[in-house]
């Protein structure tokens, strides 16, 4: 008995070109999702260690200063921070390029589909394709690029036409968004995402339209917990919703490319847009390539300084916390918790100082006063450069 003809190969016996290529592009965006979720954890990491690191210092110096309330935003204005800010250094703004843009990109791209079925559509869907299969020979699922006159050449006759599907269509869509409104779709399928799981489904274009970039999300701490835990449950919050996020859209676009009757200019659109570059941490022509723990490593430092400036209190504004002797102390700061600083972050005030065109002496062999008062500078640097998200600002005079 004549076995029935593979879903990829035509029945004439020939492989089926257009099958082949979608099973390769199916292949590209699943080893893009495992690869830059890969990257996204990179960065995920360091917020969640910083949290980690902050308050193993606090509790083995038995350091309690007065708590700051607001974290629950932590995770997405370090998204804003790092793509917009210019603190983090070259290094860190190439190595946050190379993470966020494909996913901001690949966000708008999501919200500009249709809205996926659910599980009752689907079976109604199911039903009717039934109904329609009897009607047809077994050739339903032969090559799309069958002779004129067969169904298949018929609807691929009208798509060529019209040299567009929805999946392509978006792309076009995606495309033409502002940097800011990739960000804001970016947080709201996030968030969207995030509270479909733990509910029934929500409607993805209700929670963009308010994009966590103009409203602020119900913090999810609970009452009492001190700093410490708020910022890893803040930290860890914002990773759990990312991941999601991450594999929804992944999923979402390889369920549209095996749907859709995607032509060749489509294919190598889709490609494009999930394709997976070098993660390099060099603006210049080096060309010196990144290991994810570099990147850790460097988001670490960076969002520890974060936690740390707003912890105590540091204010470009208010010019606090004060200097109060030469020996390099700050009013209100346990003089072990500032030497604590100077040793974790004199190479970051060092480096900060060189981009910045400043003459620099060794962070280590400088003068306590100096000390102090450059480690202050980039203090009031890191708090005067985070984002402002809507009504809650984040800054250390507003949370």
């Amino acid at each position: 008995m004549a076995q029935p003809a593979a879903a990829n190969q035509a029945t004439s016996g020939w492989p089926d070109p257009h099958g082949a290529l979608v099973e390769r592009l199916c292949f590209l965006i699943r080893q893009s999702a495992i690869i830059h979720e890969a990257r996204v954890d990179a960065f995920l990491d360091g917020i969640e260690l910083a949290a980690e690191q902050v308050q193993e210092v606090r509790i083995s110096m038995l350091e309690q200063p007065k708590e700051v309330t607001g974290w629950d935003i932590l995770g997405a204005a370090m998204v804003e921070f790092v793509m917009e800010s210019n603190l983090p250094g070259k290094l860190l703004k190439a190595a946050a390029k190379g993470i966020f843009s494909a996913s901001l990109r690949r966000a708008a791209l999501y919200a500009a589909l249709p809205r996926g079925p659910e599980a009752r559509e689907l079976v109604e869907e199911a039903r009717r394709v039934a109904e329609r299969l009897g009607r047809m020979n077994a050739g339903r699922f032969a090559s799309p690029w069958r002779p004129a006159g067969s169904v298949q050449g018929a609807i691929r006759g009208n798509q060529a036409a019209a040299r567009v599907t929805a999946l392509e269509g978006a792309l076009v869509t995606a495309k033409g968004k502002s940097s800011e409104d990739q960000r804001d779709i970016y947080h709201g399928i996030v968030e969207s995402l995030a509270r479909e799981a733990e509910q029934n489904y929500a409607a993805v274009g209700k929670a963009l339209r308010k994009a966590l970039g103009r409203a602020r999300v119900p913090s999810r701490a609970l009452l009492g917990d001190t700093a410490g835990v708020s910022v890893r449950t803040a930290a860890r919050d914002y990773a759990m919703r990312t991941r999601l996020a991450l594999r929804t859209v992944h999923a979402r676009v390889e369920s549209e490319v095996r749907a859709n009757w995607i032509s060749p200019d489509g294919v190598g659109l889709i490609a494009d847009a999930f394709s997976v570059g070098d993660l390099k941490l060099d603006e210049g022509n080096s060309g010196v390539e990144a290991s994810l723990a570099d990147v850790r490593n460097g988001f670490l430092i960076l969002f520890e300084a974060v936690i740390w400036a707003r912890l105590y209190g540091f204010d470009p504004i208010a010019k606090t916390p004060l200097r109060v002797s030469n020996q390099g102390l700050y009013k209100g700061v346990e003089k072990k918790i500032s030497e604590y600083w100077f040793k974790r972050f004199g190479p970051t005030v060092e480096a900060w100082k060189k981009e910045r065109g400043a003459t620099v002496v060794p962070f280590a062999t400088d003068a306590p006063a100096n000390q102090a008062t450059y480690l202050q500078q980039y203090f009031w640097a890191v708090v005067g450069s985070l984002p402002k998200l809507g009504p809650g600002q984040m800054t250390a005079k507003a949370i």
